[in-house]
């Protein structure tokens, strides 16, 4: 794995963003959603990385993270503890085509600062990137952080 660029050619700053998770055509949506925000291109990872190569994930300084729950869902949730757990400074987000309650709340007991419903529309996510309201910065001081809850349908 390889780490984004911090900044574009103009020296704005610019979010890094992962995207985890099996099936490739959400990735896409998810990466397609994302049009028009403050992100790089988003590194995409199409396994679920197994827990002990969470630190290594970490090591990569991701911004935001975003996670495909339909394929595993346990085995995501698993991921997001971890993660959120490891590295605070993270914004880990979810994404399922179902808005289950019990999954929502789930996954915010798990840490995630964000549950998205699929299907998303071109640059959705990104708006919400761009628009969002700055997060305490732990890590990188100058970056915007990702900090409510949104529902997208």
């Amino acid at each position: 794995m390889a780490t984004l660029p911090d900044t574009d050619a103009l020296g704005a700053n610019l979010l890094s963003v992962a995207l985890i998770g099996p099936q490739e055509r959400n990735r896409m949506a998810v990466a397609d959603a994302l049009v028009g925000s403050t992100s790089g291109l988003p590194r995409q990872l199409p396994f679920y990385p197994d827990l002990d190569q969470v630190p290594k994930l970490v090591e990569l300084n991701f911004d935001v993270i975003v996670i495909e729950l339909d394929t595993n869902p346990e085995t995501a949730l698993e991921l997001v503890e971890t993660l959120c757990s490891d590295s605070p400074a993270t914004t880990v987000m979810v994404y399922s085509s179902f808005a289950d309650s019990e999954l929502m709340i789930r996954c915010m007991r798990a840490g995630a600062r964000e549950f998205l419903t699929r299907p998303f529309t071109p640059g959705s996510i990104g708006g919400v990137v761009a628009g969002a309201p700055g997060r305490p910065a732990l890590r990188h001081p100058t970056r915007q952080r990702l900090f409510h809850l949104i529902y997208l349908r």
